[in-house]
């Protein structure tokens, strides 16, 4: 079978080879395959206008280190003789280090001879790779596949991707999932069960140890780390904060945003906060700062007119929808009010420039830093510093109500070319779903129904709840009150 894919007036296309694509009607890829490649070293350079954007655990600016334990328990899974098809679901609260886990499980994967591929869910997918992807196994020990965000993928979506060709070969298989808490873990290793007889098991990742050895031991790593991008010759002279051993600092994140803000407030001349949540608002001050500039600079001539205040609501709004095609961008700029869509949306590509040249309003990561950016900017919270933003309901409120299916792609004159693989390409085939909602719509609903915010003065009352809201558009309640309300992850702030 010779198939052939062409992209024309500047588009790309995507291709795969020795596996399958599901392509929804409505929205376009289910999922994106990916071959694992190692990132580029991490630049040196000198202070930061935006530091939060190291924190993304994809940067790699930080070495692995502290989750010796884990790593050696999920490399003997991989290894362990049995079943050709084994999963696993690694769950834990966001900043826990699942992410960074599961890259350093893929590098070493490839150091021993496996096939490592990742999959995306189409939804919100990045593609910062548009060559095509030749996922043939020849020679490979075995399949390693990553899964992040297992439990955001509506469970059609998830059959979909397990029923890829690509798991269907005689080589040991191993699907890594990833996963905020278990909700979903029951019904995917029922399919996995049914349909592979896999070997299934789940690991929790717990906060880091009470101890103040590891933790320093995790602090110190990454304020190196963060020193030698920021150009410190002497990271020794930044100290530990001294409540390292209080649980607030249970999580890999807030170690990893305390020893960035130490950093940066050395570099700076000021003091750096000692709680989680000092943390938090001095990075987001930082983010202020920088948009702040930009909009001062554009008296000198720099192409950039977005006020600081409008760049905020624009920030909160990415982080709600995720990254979107222009027109969907132009969209919901136009809906939410915004007096010039296009030139916001160009600005906001300064401030945060997409992974894909081809999408607009591009989230703020990590996406607990953004989850904290939302709640300051919701009702609900105590800090005198950061008072609510009186669009923040308001904002939420008209995404719920508004929020439309993306439109179905025009498959019409695609083509797909994939050279040798022994004739393992599969056609691009439409998968049916519901004309009016994307598929997953009705549940996603039925959440945002029962997702709530503390009763009191000024606060706001239950989101809509019929609405066509896409699957992922709001972060999911925490693993500990699930569809209760919506919780700043590892604070005490509620909106």
């Amino acid at each position: 079978m010779r198939q052939v894919v062409s992209a024309e007036n500047g588009g790309y296309a995507y291709a795969v080879a020795h596996g399958d694509m599901h392509v929804n009607q409505q929205s376009g890829p289910v999922y994106l395959l990916h071959e694992h490649r190692r990132p580029t070293a991490p630049e040196e350079g000198g202070p930061l206008e935006r530091p939060g954007h190291l924190l993304d655990a994809r940067s790699r600016v930080v070495g692995f280190t502290g989750r010796a334990d884990e790593l050696a328990d999920v490399t003997a899974w991989r290894d362990a003789d049995g079943p050709r098809v084994s999963a696993l679901w690694v769950h834990g609260p966001g900043g826990q280090g699942k992410t960074r886990l599961a890259m350093e499980c893929a590098d070493r994967g490839l150091d021993d001879g496996w096939k490592v591929v990742t999959a995306v869910h189409g939804a919100g997918a990045v593609s910062t790779d548009h060559a095509g992807q030749d996922l043939g196994l020849r020679g490979a020990r075995g399949l390693l596949l990553v899964v992040d965000y297992a439990d955001r993928w509506p469970l059609t979506h998830l059959n979909w991707l397990l029923s890829n060709s690509l798991l269907h070969a005689e080589v040991p298989t191993r699907l890594l999932l990833l996963a905020r808490s278990t909700a979903m873990w029951s019904p995917v290793r029922h399919s996995l069960e049914k349909a592979f007889h896999a070997r299934t098991r789940s690991l929790a990742l717990p906060p880091v140890r009470n101890g103040a050895s590891q933790r320093e031991e995790m602090f110190t790593a990454a304020r190196d780390s963060f020193a030698r991008r920021y150009g410190v010759s002497d990271p020794s002279a930044v100290p530990a904060p001294a409540r390292i051993g209080d649980p607030e600092f249970g999580s890999v994140l807030t170690l990893h945003m305390a020893a960035l803000v130490a950093v940066d407030a050395h570099v700076h001349g000021v003091r750096p906060p000692e709680d989680a949540v000092g943390l938090s608002t001095y990075l987001l001050d930082r983010e202020r700062e920088h948009w702040t500039r930009l909009y001062e600079n554009a008296a000198a001539g720099l192409d950039y007119a977005t006020a600081p205040g409008t760049m905020h609501r624009s920030v909160f709004t990415a982080a709600l929808t995720g990254a979107l095609p222009y027109s969907q961008g132009v969209t919901v700029a136009d809906r939410l009010g915004f007096p010039d869509p296009h030139r916001l949306l160009a600005d906001h590509s300064v401030c945060y420039p997409p992974a894909e040249p081809e999408k607009v309003l591009e989230p703020l990561y990590p996406d607990r830093f953004a989850e904290d950016l939302l709640a300051v900017a919701l009702p609900g919270h105590g800090i005198p510093e950061h008072p609510p933003s009186p669009w923040g309901r308001h904002t939420v409120d008209l995404l719920v109500d508004t929020a439309a299916p993306r439109p179905a792609p025009d498959l019409s004159a695609a083509r797909v070319d994939l050279p040798g693989g022994g004739g393992r390409a599969r056609p691009v085939a439409p998968c049916r779903g519901p004309r009016r909602r994307p598929v997953g719509t009705r549940s996603r609903a039925r959440d945002l129904r029962r997702r709530r915010v503390p009763r009191g003065a000024g606060a706001p009352g239950p989101l809509p709840g019929d609405a066509g809201v896409r699957r992922g558009m709001l972060p999911g309640p925490p693993p500990d009150r699930p569809g209760r309300r919506y919780r700043r992850a590892g604070q005490a702030h509620r909106g």
